[in-house]
């Protein structure tokens, strides 16, 4: 049975994943253990789960290796303002004797280095650096992708199907060192117009986009960049998937309708 340590268990994901980790740790097919910041919500963690202090900020080398010390699997999804946090991790990673792979905070669409190399898609590449370091230390990573999320744009999963195919990757063996993919739904412009029309009782509004519309966005910078490139590739057809792609097991997907309208409420 491993040991699987979780940081950033009150974000979106971490709450999505937190509820099959604990299934599996009620059901003793894994060790759950908790990593928080000293002043972390620990409200909705059963006394029973283990939890430890990790406090990534303060680049503590010897209190994080104490706190990893004897876990096998790592998970983090920590927001994306906090990924750059996650070097003083691998590094007391590297030659851990228990470790046996980090899942860090890569997920989200694959990106190419040339998409990364422009100037206003540069902030892109922390997480890359991450598991770049990672690996250059010698420390076993597996990457996690899906594109992105339902709740915020079209494709892929729903944020509860990342988490539960995160949970179920830890019950594999092999998977240090490899890429998957979590999709959940793939659908094309048509397919959007039919469901809103569908929703909405009638045809939504179409509009548009022009190349110099669609540049003058991307010009912008951050994250009017980023939805700039996710439009295009969607539109394009040119989200590339690297890797296995998995399913999640037992799992009904209700179909895109039925998903947007629970959350159109």
């Amino acid at each position: 049975m491993h040991t699987v340590g979780v940081i950033g268990h009150n974000g979106n994901l971490g709450r999505a994943a937190l509820i099959p980790l604990l299934g599996l740790h009620d059901s003793q097919k894994i060790k759950l253990v908790i990593f928080h910041r000293p002043s972390s919500n620990l409200s909705s963690i059963p006394a029973e789960v283990e939890k430890r202090v990790l406090d990534l900020d303060s680049k503590d080398s010897t209190a994080i290796k104490s706190a990893i010390k004897g876990i096998n699997i790592i998970i983090s999804m920590l927001a994306s303002s906090a990924v750059s946090t996650q070097i003083p991790l691998v590094e007391a990673l590297a030659g851990s004797p228990d470790l046996l792979t980090f899942i860090p905070s890569e997920y989200g669409t694959h990106w190419t280095h040339d998409e990364m190399a422009n100037p206003k898609l540069a902030f892109l590449g922390m997480k890359d650096r991450v598991v770049d370091k990672a690996r250059d230390l010698g420390v076993p990573v597996t990457i996690v992708h899906n594109a992105g999320f339902t709740e915020s744009a079209f494709a892929f999963p729903t944020i509860p199907y990342l988490g539960a195919g995160i949970a179920q990757l830890v019950l594999r063996d092999g998977i240090a060192n490899k890429t998957f993919y979590l999709v959940e739904y793939e659908v094309t412009g048509d397919e959007v117009i039919n469901i809103f029309t569908n929703i909405h009782g009638s045809p939504p509004e179409i509009i548009r986009v022009s190349d110099a519309t669609w540049q003058a966005q991307f010009d912008k910078g951050g994250m009017e960049s980023l939805c700039a490139v996710v439009k295009r590739k969607w539109g394009d057809g040119n989200f590339f998937f690297e890797g296995e792609m998995v399913d999640v097991i037992g799992w009904e997907k209700k179909g895109l309708e039925a998903v947007l309208r629970q959350i159109k409420g």
